[in-house]
């Protein structure tokens, strides 16, 4: 992968355009360069941008895990956007911006990707807009990806490299190794773990840890759930079992029984509907034979209209001709009417064709003697046309002026190229004037570059002289020869003790992290025990409740059932005791039809059915209560075992940290060369022991940095020294450079003078020639050369007048002209067409006259007609006009309506006859259901097996009821009947007691025998699952004991010592290039301290902190060359862009690390040094350079 170009604008501070070609110019042929700015002038920019591009995400705002701040002014400021949103790239005030990167892929193929962002309508106060993407392969000019989505997962692919593998692979950041040699174990884990991207590890280790405490805890619980788990002892379960048949046996015998009491109860209420079905047939029975009486109005009805029908024929025909009269006399009439309008209209035509004849033979004359051209073709609308008298009038004016002023024909003609002559004149004029003015003013600006050229060289001068005098500062500043080694040699020592105090602090510091959270996870341990066991206690009283509540809900459950069976069976078997609650005085039984009501008082069931309900919404109540307080004992339960998962992860870290902090504890004590006398970091004697150490520590802290800052003191006034000579080198380029482009710029405006002045020349000499064709043309009409000469604009002016009176007066003749045209066309077009309707009405009208004689002629015999036909049927012509008005359709509807009542009336008399027929049936079973109901209750019911269930009812199997006789009002048939029911209703109430009691024990044998079933099984599930649990939690186990812990600290060292054994593999490889003195390895035994060894001295060990600025300086940028390999995996990253470390390197260090970073060349790489100090440039071969315009805007300039 290599960068070949970035390009952007409005980016920022960048607010141009800018191109940075990194493949051709002075770039591309240099394998190091430098990217070079002040502060804050926008060099981080280019690196967004080319992020932006490639990932739309950049290294310093494009986090989009972090939660959006808006950025702006108030509420009501539109341009606000979020703190880490990419499009705050955009330049403020900018309605549109773009980055644009081009790149050698993997793959060897050229590419361009794109990032453009614009606000609403490309203004500066719009909205900002979603940002697009696109991705262009150069070579086959073919767009890659569809979406943003789509485009970015191209370009990745091309690449080979994700944002963050880009970013360690591409983008190196010097200074973040600089800090990784000298960090402790604890911040070097960290440092790595972000540089090399190892967070895995991290989270894998804390997930095995608590999956292997999740398991132990469910383990546990379940072992604690099955022991709640009782059974019935095998013989109290065999003495229930045997229970069950005796009492399933006496509970079928008591429902044969109550079935029987049902079914002659149901025979009661059959009879009843049958009696009520036979009483409604014969009271629609009457009404039919009322309705047969009235029918015969409508037959007689019927039979008028029949004998009607058969004159409509003739009465229609009669109708018919009469309209035709009527019709054929108004087209007469309307006929007669047009002839006459036509023979009008002919003669007002030829009238107005005689009046044009005599108006436009003078016009046409005239226009012909003035040789102007003849007006268009006749077009207009007749509705907004002048009167022909009114145009008569309009056209002697201009009819008289033509007529006075013919000469003027010549002038009018010519008038178009003289005015054609006047604007090329006038535009001759005002060029002439421009050129002459753009002269001037390039004067104007070439005297005011020749006082700014004065001025930069008096700028040049002091320049010079500032430059010069910081020479000399800087020579006094550096002293004699040797100072400046001298200086550098007691910097270093300096920082080196003021760096080792620090870690001797540090040490002491991490001595009293140890001691606090060595207390305090044996407190937290305290208050876990304590919280566990409370837990504990609280689970099993929640069990206890929750199992007496399983047997208390399986008792009333079955006593629930049992109570809604019994209450429905009751309320079926009152069914007509609550009818007798319906009953009122005077009014007719429902069921029976009877007015006297007897029996309305007695209603046997009503106290037994509110009893029973009062049982049944009791009982449910109890189970809602129950539920209840079973799903309070659950979610205690659950709580408290969520609890104690909680306390369980918590007390194994405590745990965990206590251990911890015991060998911190040991480790420390080691680091500060302690003897371990005091073993247990939570005592007083541990406490006493680290305040001296921090004491001690904090004393030789303080003198070593007193020391150190008496060293920078001198070494600050050496580097400001050559800091000011750099400044004013880069001050006297930089005006001497502005020398160069005044003088370029001076020249392109004399080259643009001259060229003004020849123009200026050449158009005043075509104006002198066009103003003498013009005065020979004029010549002709009376205007003399020196009038055209000297008074040009006052003659045309006068010419100008007349010609537009003449054109005027022309114009206004052939309007008139051509109106009187049109005139004359519609006349005669008017003419023709009334000569042809008045010949054509003419033939209509003798027409009509001839077909109104024949309709009268026809009416006349269609009357007499009708007239015979009425007298031959016995009716009069009045009487038939009246039968007319019907529909023939009345007919055809009077008979089916009588034919529907005689159909009716033997439908009706049908169904009485069936239904009585089946009420003697119905009363003939009832022996055999007496007998049947006797075998079920037995002797003691008192039911003989000759007795009667109708009781006398009256409607033995021979009663005759096809008639009323026996049915009538005044009838009393339901009395006996409800002394049968009122019977068995005793016998029902009778059996339905029996088996509720049944039910009652039947249903709490089955309740105990399946609970203890029931229990079995769960406890036989539960011992599988607690099998199943033990085999599952073994794979968790070991890899919890294996790689698990609580901080996640075990497995991601191991991990980082395998990743840090390569990167040091890579870094030693870069060493040989860039220091091949040393090599760095790691401290044996410790999985992330550093050594390096030094081969000039013998294959020494040395501290990292030994090292001086240079020495680290090259270690850190092996170690960031190695992260780029390793982050790159595969893929040959062959642009670098190193940022960070530059600015702290005294001159010599710096020429030798730019020297060894050029030496990269040779392995195919390009690498860009991002850095503020001016004097890179004088030790690269090439350089791009950002420079401040002011305003907040900057330029990207690249130089050679």
């Amino acid at each position: 992968m290599k960068v070949l170009a970035i390009r952007g604008a409005n980016l920022a501070s960048l607010a141009r355009e800018f191109e940075v070609d990194l493949a051709h110019g002075a770039l591309g042929a240099s394998g190091l360069f430098a990217i070079i700015g002040n502060t804050g002038s926008g060099k981080s920019t280019l690196l967004d941008a080319m992020c932006v591009a490639l990932f739309d995400r950049t290294p310093r705002i494009g986090d989009r895990q972090r939660t959006a701040v808006l950025i702006g002014r108030g509420a009501d400021d539109s341009s606000k956007v979020g703190a880490h949103d990419v499009r705050a790239l955009l330049r403020r005030g900018a309605g549109r911006g773009f980055a644009e990167v081009d790149f050698q892929g993997d793959d060897g193929k050229s590419y361009r990707a794109r990032w453009e962002v614009h606000r609403a309508r490309d203004k500066a106060d719009g909205a900002l807009q979603a940002q697009e993407m696109s991705l262009l392969a150069l070579e086959a000019g073919e767009r890659l990806g569809g979406t943003k989505t789509e485009t970015l997962a191209a370009i990745e692919e091309r690449l080979g490299l994700s944002f963050d593998q880009f970013r360690r692979s591409a983008l190196l950041a010097q200074g973040d190794f600089a800090a990784f040699l000298r960090a402790d174990a604890k911040d070097r884990s960290e440092l790595l773990e972000r540089m090399t991207g190892t967070e895995i590890y991290s989270q894998l280790s804390i997930a095995a840890h608590r999956r292997g405490q999740a398991a132990e805890a469910r383990i546990k619980d379940m072992g604690l759930g099955l022991a709640a788990i009782e059974i019935l002892p095998q013989a109290e379960r065999d003495t229930l079992q045997a229970e069950l048949g005796q009492v399933q046996a006496a509970h079928e015998q008591a429902k044969a029984a109550l079935a029987a009491a049902e079914r002659a109860l149901d025979w009661h209420q059959q009879r009843a509907q049958r009696r009520r079905e036979l009483r409604q047939a014969q009271q629609e029975l009457v009404g039919v034979v009322e309705q047969e009486r009235l029918a015969s109005a409508l037959r007689q009805e019927h039979e008028l209209r029949r004998r009607a029908e058969g004159l409509r024929p003739a009465w229609q025909a009669a109708q018919r001709t009469l309209r035709q009269v009527s019709e054929r006399a108004e087209n007469v009439r309307a006929t007669r009417a047009a002839a006459e309008d036509a023979a009008a209209a002919a003669h007002g035509a030829q009238q107005a064709l005689r009046r044009l004849d005599e108006l436009l033979g003078p016009v046409r004359a005239l226009r012909q003697a003035l040789r102007l051209p003849a007006p268009g073709p006749a077009v207009g609308s007749a509705a907004a046309e002048p009167t022909i008298e009114h145009l008569a009038v309009r056209l002697s004016e201009p009819m008289t002026w033509l007529d006075a002023r013919q000469h003027l024909h010549g002038l009018a003609a010519a008038w178009p190229e003289i005015l054609a002559m006047e604007e090329r004149e006038a535009q001759l004029r005002q060029a002439a004037a421009a050129l002459e003015r753009t002269a001037l003013r390039l004067t104007e600006e070439a005297e005011r570059l020749a006082a700014r050229r004065a001025l930069l060289e008096q700028d040049r001068q002091r320049a010079r002289h500032a430059h010069d005098e910081a020479k000399r500062r800087a020579a006094i500043a550096g002293g004699p020869a040797g100072a400046g080694d001298k200086q550098g040699t007691s910097l270093d020592q300096a920082a080196r003790a003021v760096e080792a105090a620090q870690r001797g602090l540090e040490q002491a510091e991490l001595l009293g992290q140890v001691l606090t959270a060595a207390r305090a996870a044996a407190t937290a341990t305290s208050e876990l025990a304590q919280r566990q066991q409370a837990a504990h206690a609280a689970i099993a009283a929640a069990q206890d409740t929750l199992a007496a509540l399983d047997v208390q809900d399986q008792r009333e459950l079955g006593a629930l059932t049992q109570a809604e069976a019994a209450l429905a069976r009751l309320t079926t078997a009152a069914s007509l005791a609550h009818a007798r609650a319906g009953l009122v005085s005077g009014d007719p039984c429902p069921l029976c039809g009877a007015l006297e009501h007897p029996w309305a008082g007695r209603g046997a069931f009503d106290e037994l059915i509110v009893e029973q309900e009062a049982a049944v919404s009791e009982l449910r109540q109890r189970g809602a209560s129950a539920a209840t307080a079973r799903a309070q004992a659950q979610a205690q339960i659950g709580s408290h075992q969520a609890a104690l998962h909680t306390i369980a992860a918590e007390r194994a870290a405590a745990d965990e940290a206590q251990r911890t902090a015991a060998q911190s504890w040991g480790a420390a004590l080691l680091q500060l060369g302690e003897l371990a006398l005091v073993t247990e970091p939570s005592t007083a004697a541990a406490e006493t022991l680290v305040k001296d150490h921090l004491a001690r520590a904090r004393r030789t802290l303080e003198r070593a940095r007193d020391e150190r800052r008496k060293v920078d003191a001198l070494a600050k006034a050496t580097a400001e020294a050559q800091a000011l000579i750099l400044t004013k080198r880069h001050d006297l380029e930089y005006v001497e450079h502005n020398l160069a482009e005044l003088d370029k710029e001076r020249q392109a405006l004399e080259d643009k003078r001259t060229e003004a002045a020849r123009a200026a020349a050449e158009q005043r000499a075509a104006r002198a020639e066009l103003l003498v064709t013009l005065a020979a043309r004029l010549e002709p009409f009376g205007v003399s050369r020196q009038e055209a000469d000297t008074e040009l604009g006052r003659v045309l002016e006068d010419l100008r007048l007349t010609v537009s009176t003449w054109q005027r007066h022309a114009g206004k003749l052939a309007e008139l002209e051509a109106a009187l045209a049109r005139h004359q066309e519609r006349s005669s077009a008017l003419a023709a067409t009334a000569q042809t309707k008045l010949a054509v009405a003419h033939t209509s009208l003798a027409t009509y006259e001839d077909q109104h004689r024949s309709a009268e002629k026809e009416a006349r015999a269609a009357a007499e007609e009708l007239t015979a036909a009425c007298q031959a049927t016995g009716l009069d012509v009045e009487q038939l006009a009246a039968l007319m008005t019907a529909s023939a359709q009345r007919v055809h509807e009077l008979g089916e309506l009588l034919a529907e009542v005689a159909r009716r009336g033997d439908r009706v008399r049908s169904v009485v006859e069936e239904r009585t027929r089946a009420l003697a049936e119905h009363e003939r079973s009832a022996p055999e259901l007496v007998r049947a109901l006797a075998e079920s209750l037995g002797a003691d019911a008192g039911l003989g097996p000759d007795a009667d269930l109708s009781t006398n009812a009256g409607l033995g199997p021979d009663a005759d009821l096809s008639t009323n006789a026996g049915l009538g009002p005044d009838a009393d048939l339901d009395a006996d009947a409800d002394l049968g029911a009122q019977r068995f209703q005793q016998l029902l109430l009778e059996a339905h007691a029996q088996v509720r009691t049944k039910e009652e024990r039947l249903l709490a044998v089955r309740e105990r025998l399946s609970r203890d079933d029931s229990d079995r099984k769960r406890r036989d599930t539960m011992a599988l699952q607690v099998t199943a649990a033990e085999r599952a939690a073994e794979v968790d186990r070991a890899l919890a004991a294996a790689i698990g812990s609580h901080d996640g600290k075990l497995l991601r060292t191991f991990a980082q010592s395998l990743t840090l054994d390569t990167l040091l593999e890579l870094a030693n490889h870069h060493l040989d290039e860039l220091a091949p003195r040393y090599q760095l390895e790691r401290v044996p035994r410790h999985d992330l301290e550093l050594q390096v060894i030094d081969r000039d001295m013998g294959e020494e060990v040395r501290a990292v902190q030994s090292l001086s600025g240079g020495e680290s300086f090259l270690v850190s940028l092996g170690l960031a060359l190695a992260l780029s390999s390793l982050a790159a995996g595969s893929v040959r990253v062959r642009t670098l862009l190193i940022d960070e470390g530059f600015g702290t390197l005294d001159p010599a260090t710096l020429d030798s690390a730019l020297a060894v970073l050029d030496a990269l060349q040779a392995t195919g790489r390009q690498v860009g040094i991002i850095s503020h100090i001016p004097g890179l440039v004088e030790r690269v071969s090439a350089h791009v350079k950002v420079v401040q315009r002011g305003s907040g805007r900057s330029e990207v300039v690249v130089a050679g």
